[in-house]
């Protein structure tokens, strides 16, 4: 059995032929009628979409983002380097009045961050791309490139904090034996001691260095790491440490092919930079090979790369097994659309797994 319940009221059928006769004599009346049946449809489409499409992350979303550049102050070129919870961020920032190189730290595993902390005061106008490095034993170095007023070339220099960012020494130029120096990284390796690459350029071209500074304050002669020979040049290295294993993948530029392209180059140390194999090169497509970024499990070195042979830039990866020693012929495909795909970096995950973003 049905049940109903009744309401008194006005029938709906002379509400809706009301409005009908409004509609047909007023025309005002009709332009408010069109505007409110809008708003209904309109609000109708908003919660069908908000219903349909739910968005979803894996495995968690982001947090929400928060400053740790000062305020007023237009922040670039930022590089981050860890150990366990302890973060060391270095950017640089441009107000009206100077352009500086900052440091800033968290403790707590990026939960949060000291007010940022000015180690260098920088020429105006330019790019400086500081890097910074934290070693095992809570030494912090930063390294980036400048102008000198006195010869207008890039030279490189660079901070050492012996107190987990409290306190940081006075700005020192590396020296070295280069035409001009761009484009610094730092890395301390498991003795803690500092490892400076970088490009110079030699007779016109440009190659890439690398320097060692046992007691942190002065820096080896550099070793010259990508013998340039029939190349235009070699440029971006990826680097990685790994025990007494530094490994390194280059972008070279050559006419291999009879056209100028790029490909990309393997070299290893396994003394910590003593000695340094030959140069290998690990792509052969008909293309350009270029912004390797790598990282090593186990016994394995995972290299990602942007590769335009299908006239769009798209991400590729090759496998180096062996601590380097035999490479992959054919890449992995990663990404899966036309549009450009730029910038890939890789990192190992957890439980066997490898993330790439770009």
């Amino acid at each position: 059995r049905r049940h109903y319940a009744v309401y008194p009221g006005i029938p709906m059928n002379r509400i809706v032929s009301g409005l009908y006769g409004l509609h047909l004599r007023y025309p005002y009346v009709r332009q408010a009628i069109w505007s409110l049946a809008g708003l209904v449809v309109a609000a109708g489409v908003v919660v069908v979409v908000s219903v349909s499409s739910k968005v979803s992350t894996l495995p968690v979303g982001w947090e929400k983002s928060f400053f740790i550049s000062p305020a007023g102050v237009a922040a670039r070129n930022i590089q981050v380097a860890s150990r366990g919870r302890f973060i060391a961020a270095v950017f640089e920032g441009a107000d009206k009045k100077a352009h500086r190189i900052y440091a800033a730290l968290s403790f707590d595993g990026g939960k949060s961050f000291f007010d940022p902390i000015p180690i260098a005061d920088v020429a105006m106008g330019m790019d400086h791309y500081p890097y910074i490095a934290v070693s095992g034993s809570g030494q912090v170095a930063v390294a980036w490139q400048n102008i000198l007023p006195e010869d207008a070339k890039s030279r490189v220099f660079y901070s050492l904090s012996t107190d987990m960012g409290a306190t940081w020494s006075s700005p020192s130029r590396v020296y070295l034996p280069s035409d001009t120096e761009l484009l610094p990284m730092v890395f301390y390796d498991n003795r803690d001691i500092l490892h400076l690459f970088y490009h110079g350029q030699r007779l016109g071209a440009f190659t890439l260095f690398h320097a060692e500074s046992p007691d942190g304050k002065t820096f080896d002669e550099p070793d010259v790491l990508a013998k340039v020979g029939d190349l235009r040049g070699a440029f971006f290295p990826a680097v990685h440490l790994e025990g007494n294993f530094i490994f390194v993948v280059w972008q070279g530029k050559g006419d291999f092919r009879g056209v100028l392209a790029d490909d990309l180059y393997f070299i290893r140390s396994e003394n910590y930079g003593g000695s340094w194999s030959s140069a290998r090169r690990i792509t052969l497509s008909p293309a350009n090979d270029a912004a390797p970024s790598i990282a090593f499990y186990r016994d394995t070195i995972y290299c990602v790369y942007q590769n335009n042979d299908d006239k769009s830039w798209a991400i590729k990866m090759l496998r180096g097994g062996d601590y380097g020693k035999t490479w992959t012929e054919k890449p992995l495909d990663v990404s899966s659309t036309n549009a450009n795909c730029y910038s890939p970096q890789v990192m190992p995950g957890r439980s066997d797994e490898l993330v790439i973003v770009w």
